[in-house]
């Protein structure tokens, strides 16, 4: 249980169609002293998103859409930029539309629901980051537009067409849109710990995250969900191989993202999966198509790292050995010029110094290990890489480099 850092957990192991391990570890409800079970169902964030891009690939397939359509057809009330953003821009994270949760009108009110007409306005209003098309950036403001084109073409609204084409047609009754009618109930309670004290996340209205990440399931169901999508019950071969394939940038430039999942590698072996954070939840499902294993981690802590401990299970069943860290020393007095906060999207990290080392909370809660040129590395898990930018010995700002993207996070006061 990360020496205290997660409440509640639940991990499901799979080969093929065999459980190598189902087991819950701590509380679903800290208070009451509920355990965790691999049935009980959690918020798992951005893995919704492989759920939408199946549902727009089931709708593409029906010809009810096209990938190439421009996204004003389905959402005809957007005057700006994004309006011309395509299906395939939007799904592969290609639009430049910029993510709505790193908006700062979205950040003043992130917790309260917002309406889809001022969620529109807010992304209809922003600049493009880039031109469509150019580059790649992680973007939860295309999926969420991609919930609004589901409703359009399928013309029910996106919960109840993600559980009548996609849920129930696969025996996945503990999955949904999280507290909707047509949904499921969660029934996992979510937590922050703060320097060892557990406290329960504030509220947070689940319609913000919308199509790109107000789905709840079990690692139960999620594990079946990744056996049934691989094995081509969900979308044809085609759009299967469509989902699967990293989308290209111009100059041949390839990224890690296909639609909805990510293609990696862990010690030369093919991952596919996709992790999914959200206030109070943590949460990674991966698959390796070479062994057939599937892995689920879900956590009820939103600073878990459920990604290094998906990693560490799975470098046990494939055999391949655990990195290792040159760490080097610092002058004593050095660490104090990365100490502070910094912006990551809607919200912030925070990097202190504890002892003879820097210690990150905010996405993940870690210890830092230094490797040289302001760099630092996680103990827990050595190939996520946090790249200090220092200008007259004061650190202003941090590349943090993990799964093959970097995202800049620039210091705060």
């Amino acid at each position: 249980m990360r020496a205290g850092k997660v409440p509640g957990m639940a991990v499901l192991i799979m080969r093929a169609g065999d459980t190598l391990l189902s087991r819950g570890y701590g509380y679903a409800d800290v208070e009451s002293k509920r355990k965790v079970m691999t049935s009980s169902v959690f918020r798992i964030g951005s893995i919704t998103k492989q759920f939408t891009a199946a549902a727009v690939l089931q709708l593409v397939e029906a010809g009810k859409l096209r990938l190439t359509d421009s996204l004003h057809l389905y959402v005809p009330t957007l005057r700006g930029p994004a309006r011309n953003a395509t299906i395939h821009q939007l799904l592969s994270h290609t639009s430049g539309i910029p993510s709505y949760t790193e908006l700062p009108a979205f950040r003043a009110k992130a917790r309260s629901p917002i309406l889809p007409t001022e969620m529109l306005r807010m992304i209809d209003t922003a600049a493009l980051r880039f031109a469509h098309g150019e580059q790649w950036a992680y973007n939860n403001s295309g999926y969420y537009l991609l919930g609004l084109v589901i409703e359009r073409a399928a013309g029910v609204s996106y919960a109840a067409y993600v559980q009548r084409a996609i849920l129930l047609p696969n025996g996945l009754r503990q999955t949904g849109y999280c507290g909707s009618p047509e949904g499921v109930a969660e029934t996992v309670v979510g937590y922050d710990v703060e320097e060892g004290a557990v406290s329960r996340t504030g509220d947070f209205s689940m319609a913000n995250p919308f199509a790109a990440g107000a789905l709840c399931s079990s690692a139960q169901e999620l594990g079946g969900w990744l056996r049934t999508l691989m094995g081509g019950h969900v979308i044809t071969a085609g759009s299967l191989q469509r989902m699967l394939t990293p989308v290209s940038l111009p100059g041949g430039r390839r990224t890690a993202y296909g639609y909805g999942l990510e293609v990696t590698e862990l010690g030369g072996r093919e991952r596919i999966g996709h992790g999914g954070s959200i206030p109070g939840f943590d949460a990674y499902a991966a698959f390796y198509p070479e062994s057939s294993f599937t892995v689920i981690v879900l956590t009820n802590n939103g600073s878990a790292n459920a990604e290094a401990i998906e990693k560490t299970f799975a470098r046990q069943l494939l055999g391949i050995a655990s990195l290792s860290i040159r760490e080097l020393p610092l002058p004593k007095g050095t660490l104090a010029m990365y100490v502070g906060s910094y912006r990551a999207g809607p919200g912030r990290v925070v990097v202190t110094q504890r002892g003879e080392r820097l210690h990150v909370a905010g996405p993940v809660d870690a210890d830092l290990a230094y490797i040289g040129d302001h760099t630092f590395v996680l103990v827990d898990e050595p190939d996520v890489k946090l790249a200090f930018r220092v200008e007259v010995d004061s650190a202003t700002s941090i590349a943090w480099t993990s799964r093959g993207r970097t995202l800049t996070l620039p210091r705060v006061p």
